[in-house]
């Protein structure tokens, strides 16, 4: 079984590279990139944030390969399964944005990306005292995930718009505050319970590629450097909070 999930494991983690850099030798045209710059909202971050995904498949690739190498952990079993599903979304939605846009499914996909690399990235809390590799593996699961929450807001405002419903109550800045008011309480609670930096220096570095394209929106771009300021404080929180209580 373990060389079966391995084989899937190292599959899903270069597919989703393949098809999200070069959809065409699958015969589809365009690309995540291009098809939300088409429908560009005020909360999709500015183009050079997303090179962010060079580490990100780079990490994946060393997931997989980490993974191979540890046959009898049960806790990097668990966390390799996960990873297939999040690295197999990520397949799924490199092929599918780009032909029927950025709608609900699309940001339903994006979803479930994002549920099972958290969750495999806090697998590895089971692990009383992780190796330095395995950290690394699950904090780079946790970083995918901290990526594809930050991307979230942007989703589910491309899927309003693909709807024909954006901006809602026909203000776009309005809207981008409505959304990210109710993103924020999940995404911080997931920045407590996890309280890894991994999780939530993407999050960071997306929520500041979204002040660069809206300079001329004051109270957008305050309430984003506000959000830029709690997550650290939140995730030290968290930290504080599981750290052992003194005998």
């Amino acid at each position: 079984m373990h060389a079966i999930r391995s084989a899937a494991l190292i599959i899903a983690a270069v597919l989703q590279i393949v098809f999200a850099i070069a959809p065409s030798l699958v015969g589809i045209e365009g690309s995540i990139g291009e098809t939300a710059e088409r429908n560009r909202t005020i909360l999709v971050p500015a183009g050079y944030a997303f090179s962010i995904w060079l580490i990100l498949y780079i990490g994946g690739i060393y997931v997989a390969l980490w993974h191979a190498f540890r046959p009898r952990n049960p806790v990097v079993h668990r966390a390799g399964w996960l990873a297939i599903l999040a690295f197999s979304g990520n397949a799924v939605w490199a092929l599918h944005q780009p032909v029927f846009g950025p709608g609900l499914m699309s940001f339903v996909i994006l979803e479930c990306i994002l549920v099972f690399a958290i969750w495999a990235g806090a697998a590895g809390r089971a692990e009383l005292e992780p190796s330095a590799s395995n950290r690394t593996a699950y904090g780079f699961l946790l970083a995918l995930g901290g990526w594809i929450t930050v991307a979230s807001p942007a989703g589910l405002s491309l899927a309003f718009g693909q709807a024909g419903m954006w901006p809602l109550f026909g203000d776009e800045q309005a809207a981008a505050l409505i959304i990210l008011g109710i993103w924020a309480l999940i995404a911080l609670a997931l920045a407590f319970r996890l309280a890894a930096l991994a999780y939530i220096i993407p999050i960071v570095w997306g929520l500041y590629a979204v002040i660069v394209m809206n300079q001329e929106r004051p109270t957008l771009t305050m309430t984003i450097t506000g959000l830029c300021l709690v997550f650290p404080i939140v995730t030290l929180a968290g930290k504080w909070a599981r750290r052992p209580a003194a005998a």
